[in-house]
């Protein structure tokens, strides 16, 4: 009795027809040993198997969970015929005959003689069923020599270039070029330069316009085994000149242009099959994915790169004493692969020294990725830093990659690290300590290569003694520490930082700049600043679009009497609990916004919920 010629087709998440011939034994389902891999919510890790049985397919259910469906009913085993379905989970397979490759190809004209061979590179299939073990293997390191040169080339150029001369290795032709050029309008010539060009000897000849008009007007790959058995084509003088005797040429799909893979012989030795011109087809389709994704990442490079040099750039600015301690601590901080601990009153500037000691470290050209852990709610913390796989929990419709894994090879930063959960804190200490760590609701461990820079402005001892925040994750986090000077402590940095955020402020909303007036210089001198660098730049991004003068004045500060000078109570506050100083300052904030709770959050540097709660804590009402 003959082998089963059965096929299981289904239609795959992405929407695209997925078919695989059952020529033995077949087990499906979740798990990666399966030889049919279902990312499908309903099937089990291994949920069936179907194997040839005759001239039928027999199948044979796994015990899953969720059972399988032939034709409607659920079944333990059953032999399968051409047309049966099968439902797993909501996936519907469907049994179909075995689809043989076609005997031959679509044809196409040049001229009044059809050419020898051309098939639709569109639709045609790679590997076709005729390809010998012989040629596969050929065709296989010829792939695989385009696919290093993709990785190893360093712009489109090195990339079409290499691909060309991987191809005339391969296929028996001697000379060929990648023609590129913009897609025309209706009814308008194509204009085509080589942008690669190799021969096996000498320089490489013109290629024929003739030819690649006819490829690029139909979309087809073109193969002519005897050029001067074409009329249209012998005459030539482009063909003439380069003494070709055979021509092929496919098309490359590209973005927003045309292009074409031309390769051309000068004998007639060893007559070019269908194999080698669908292995043409199929090179040029990945040519053109290769073209199209280089030219994007040196666009974006070159975006990046006159983003850097436009933008203004952020610093550690002040010459005092405090700030030239704090950037020496940022360079030796940057030397070592340590976790870092950045303490520090709110808007004191502690995102900005985490990236001063990522941009300084050997991690400086992989991901700075910065996340508020005072922020974000406290159920989804743990999704939002480690991710979730499908299914997790009800919404997790899809696996989502969290910031852990977006930071690999780079730096995380966990600002007000103060206020996570004590669950994910346990998470977060083995995720330092092994570098590894479960996505919610996966098995599959992941492991990362990341360095971790958190930032607090609370008492974290404080909060240990009150169990509220784990020991052993203090002393982790606390290999390297590093302390961010209030604004009050360095006003004599006011002189050189107010001008440069104003410019820095000016950039960005296209106004002109404002120099500050005397009195409006010694006015931010006195300013207590509870909210410091925060509270300055809002102060100043408030008088440079409030200012009606050709500089800014005292009054255009908006700076609240109430703030004080500085001999107000901070001096003293010096001597009280963290607990205490923090309920003086949240009020003076407060206060000095006029109890306007969304421009108050902003200046502490944390969430309008976290400063509810605060405000809740501490008993703080409006002064009446």
């Amino acid at each position: 009795m003959a082998a089963a010629r059965l096929d299981l087709v289904w239609t795959d998440a992405q929407g695209e027809r997925r078919a695989v011939e059952v020529d033995r034994s077949l087990r499906l389902g979740r798990a990666p040993e399966c030889e049919v891999v279902l990312d499908e919510e309903g099937a089990s890790r291994l949920h069936c198997e179907v194997r040839p049985d005759g001239e039928l397919l027999a199948i044979s259910d796994f015990h899953s969970t969720n059972g399988t469906f032939v034709n409607g009913s659920r079944i333990h085993g059953a032999r399968l015929k051409d047309g049966d379905t099968i439902v797993i989970g909501r996936l519907v397979l469907r049994v179909e005959a075995h689809e043989a490759a076609p005997e031959a190809y679509k044809t196409c004209a040049i001229g009044p003689e059809e050419i020898e061979l051309a098939i639709d590179a569109a639709n045609s299939a790679y590997p076709p069923a005729s390809l010998s073990p012989e040629s596969s293997a050929r065709h296989l390191r010829a792939l695989y020599g385009i696919l290093r040169v993709v990785g190893d080339s360093t712009d489109v150029g090195a990339v079409l270039h290499g691909a060309l001369k991987t191809l005339l290795d391969t296929l028996p032709f001697d000379d060929g070029h990648v023609l590129i050029g913009p897609r025309p309008a209706k009814g308008a010539p194509f204009v085509l330069a080589a942008v690669a060009s190799h021969a096996k000897s000498g320089t490489p000849p013109p290629w024929s316009m003739t030819v690649v008009r006819r490829v690029l007007a139909n979309g087809q790959a073109v193969l002519a085994n005897d050029v001067q058995s074409e009329p249209e084509l012998k005459g030539a003088k482009s063909i003439v000149a380069a003494r070709s005797v055979r021509i092929a040429c496919a098309p490359i799909p590209l973005r927003g242009r045309v292009g074409v893979l031309y390769v051309a012989a000068r004998s007639l030795a060893a007559p070019i099959g269908l194999d080698e011109i669908s292995f043409l087809s199929a090179a040029a389709h990945q040519v053109g994915l290769a073209a199209d994704a280089r030219r994007e990442k040196e666009s974006l490079a070159r975006e990046n790169e006159h983003l850097r040099e436009s933008a203004p750039q952020r610093q550690l600015i002040g010459g005092s004493e405090s700030m030239q301690r704090l950037r020496a601590m940022v360079t030796k901080a940057a030397t070592v692969d340590a976790t870092v601990l950045i303490t520090g009153e709110s808007g004191t500037g502690k995102e900005l020294v985490a990236r001063g000691i990522h941009e300084q470290s050997a991690r400086g050209s992989a991901p700075f990725v910065a996340v508020n852990c005072g922020a974000l709610p406290s159920n989804v913390v743990s999704s939002e830093l480690f991710g979730h796989e499908k299914g997790a929990f009800t919404g997790a419709t899809q696996r989502r990659i969290g910031l852990v894994e977006l930071a690999h090879g780079g730096t995380l930063f966990l600002d007000e690290i103060g206020e996570l959960p004590t669950d994910v804190q346990v998470m977060l200490l083995r995720l330092l300590e092994e570098k590894r760590f479960f996505r919610v609701g996966g098995s599959e461990e992941v492991r990362v290569d990341v360095r971790f820079v958190a930032a607090t402005h609370r008492d974290l001892d404080a909060l240990c003694r009150k169990d509220a925040f784990r020991t052993d994750l203090l002393f982790r986090l606390k290999v390297v520490e590093v302390c961010a000077p209030p604004l009050r402590e360095r006003l004599a940095d006011l002189e050189e930082l107010a001008p440069w955020l104003l410019l820095e402020l000016a950039r960005g909303s296209g106004r002109a700049v404002l120099p500050l007036a005397p009195g409006a210089l010694d006015r931010l001198r006195r300013h207590a600043w509870p909210g410091n660098v925060r509270e300055l730049r809002n102060a100043l991004e408030r008088a440079l679009l409030l200012a009606a003068g050709p500089q800014i004045e005292e009054g255009d500060l908006g700076l609240a009497a109430a703030s004080g000078d500085r001999a107000s109570p901070w001096v003293e506050r010096r001597l009280v609990s963290l607990e205490v100083m923090e309920k003086e300052h949240v009020r003076a904030v407060l206060a000095a916004t006029g109890w306007n709770k969304t421009r108050a959050a902003e200046i502490l540097g944390v969430a309008r919920i976290t400063l509810y709660e605060k405000i809740k804590a501490f008993g703080l009402e409006p002064d009446a």
